[in-house]
């Protein structure tokens, strides 16, 4: 929507998404440089133009972004990449029987084995996995705490680690056993990889407005 005097916002979540993996020191003239050119492209090929032409240099600016950071702090990335891939390992293995001890607990408190084994088996499953997306969240935060200024390219390359060998683990085992049960864990993969960008996320929108 315009304004009165014609003034025409570039997308808002554009331009938020390109603060999220701006630096402190880019955030301004980045957004700046691109609002400006939205403006003389709206104003010469029209506001739908503009609107299309704002996304894709969004992709590209991202894009490139990521690539200055990783350039310029591999190290520091790759570190809490892989940093948080064993401490998730870890912490995993070191809490998931006190998790499960707690959730079955709680569910034959009321005995809902002996009423219903389906809804036992799906409220324990999914108990144990919104645990797992929890930790995961909190995970995202910790290592973009730690990549302080790099906080969603550090979240996105720990996420892809875990996604390529999840993928690579289900495509293996299906392979051995021709279990296509397997597939579906991939689902809670992703969600776990989202869970812990938005946990990066978190931390920069906090840090950007401190």
């Amino acid at each position: 929507m315009s304004s009165q005097n014609g003034f025409v916002p570039p997308p808002r979540l554009a331009g938020w998404l390109v603060d999220l993996f701006a630096s402190a020191k880019e955030a301004d003239s980045v957004a700046g440089d691109l609002a400006e050119e939205f403006s003389t492209i709206a104003r010469t090929s029209g506001v739908a133009e503009a609107r299309h032409w704002f996304w894709r240099q969004t992709a590209k600016t991202i894009a490139y972004l990521i690539k200055a950071q990783l350039r310029s702090g591999l190290w520091v990335i790759a570190a809490a990449a892989i940093g948080g891939f064993l401490g998730r390992w870890y912490f995993s293995r070191l809490t998931n029987p006190l998790v499960q001890q707690t959730i079955e607990a709680v569910l034959d408190r009321y005995r809902l084995y002996d009423q219903n084994v389906q809804t036992y088996l799906f409220l324990y499953n999914n108990s144990m996995m919104l645990e797992r997306l929890l930790v995961n969240a909190l995970l995202g935060v910790l290592i973009a705490w730690a990549a302080r200024g790099r906080e969603l390219t550090a979240t996105i390359v720990l996420a892809l680690l875990g996604d390529v060998l999840a993928i690579e683990a289900v495509i293996t085992g299906f392979a051995q056993t021709g279990d296509a049960g397997l597939l579906w864990t991939l689902p809670w993969t992703f969600a776990f990889s989202i869970a812990i960008v938005l946990g990066g996320a978190a931390v920069r929108i906090r840090r950007s407005t401190v």
